[in-house]
């Protein structure tokens, strides 16, 4: 029988989101909460969604770690890293789209990563790399991904801020999926024209399909071949949309991983992903009828 659990890598942080009209709110967030607990939405009851991070044990830290227990994700993955605290990130929004935006932060626990890996996580049927440092995603590709099962696959986000940074270990991170890229727009444009400068290409090309995030417009995927099929996003009441992608991502995966066709699973992802945008973080999700 196919195993149809999912694991999500990246770190638990309190996140300041400010909309682009001068809103703001104080949200749980951090990649692997803001992907494991949408994905935990839409699991099955024979499905474990799974997270790996570094999590603090102050305060907040321990409210996170009941967080997940409640939405029923496996916290197994979690390292408690003891006297230090959580990751924190304030992201402002400078336009109606929450792929233009001011970044700061600090990743505190999520400095390190986790130090292993549990047994029932290696034979995991996706493991996804979300939003984080690529330097974090190469250094976790190089000590484990040769401890897991063949038939686990790796998908793999960036994120704007490190796009522009860290171009070249970003692509290197990029080019490790083995089933899926996900990148918007924006990161697209940064790696490919800092590609054609400095790696002497025309375009991105990857061996693997993408899933190109759209904001309003929905998402695209895009296999090697050339083919492609666009999913249209519903009208929503845009609040913030900080951490849509990241939602997106976590429920194509979980679908996928179900045996849902990339079609089916793309356009579940793209309607909860649109609804995330309809209040501050992710939490919200849960309030809506399944």
């Amino acid at each position: 029988m196919p195993v149809k659990n999912v694991v999500f890598i990246g770190h638990l942080a309190r996140n300041v989101e400010i909309s682009y009209t001068g809103k703001h709110k104080k949200v749980f967030a951090g990649s692997a909460y803001q992907t494991s607990v949408p994905a935990a939405f839409v699991k099955t009851p024979d499905q474990m969604i799974g997270i790996l991070g570094r999590i603090g044990t102050d305060t907040l830290g321990h409210a996170i770690v009941q967080k997940l227990r409640d939405y029923g994700v496996d916290i197994d993955g979690l390292e408690i890293a003891k006297n230090e605290k959580i990751a924190w990130f304030e992201l402002t929004e400078t336009r109606r789209n929450s792929s233009k935006r001011k970044f700061r932060g600090s990743l505190e626990a999520g400095y390190k990563i986790p130090t292993g890996i549990p047994e029932h996580y290696k034979h995991a049927s996706y493991l996804h790399l979300a939003t984080m440092p690529p330097q974090q995603q190469l250094e976790w590709l190089v000590r484990f991904s040769s401890q897991l099962s063949p038939d686990t696959k790796f998908s793999i986000d960036t994120l704007e801020i490190y796009a522009k940074q860290f171009p070249d270990e970003t692509l290197k991170a990029l080019d490790s999926a083995t089933s899926y890229v996900f990148i918007n727009k924006e990161e697209w444009e940064i790696l490919e024209t800092w590609g054609r400068k400095n790696r002497h290409f025309d375009a991105l090309v990857f061996s693997v399909p993408v899933i190109r995030k759209q904001g309003a417009m929905g998402a695209r995927i895009i296999y090697p071949e050339g083919k492609s099929f666009h999913v249209s996003a519903q009208k929503i009441n845009y609040v913030n949309g900080t951490g849509a992608g990241e939602v997106l991502a976590a429920i194509f995966l979980t679908l996928r991983a179900q045996g849902k066709d990339d079609k089916t699973a793309l356009q579940k992802a793209v309607e909860l992903a649109s609804l995330s945008v309809e209040d501050f973080g992710i939490d919200h999700l849960f309030k809506q009828e399944r």
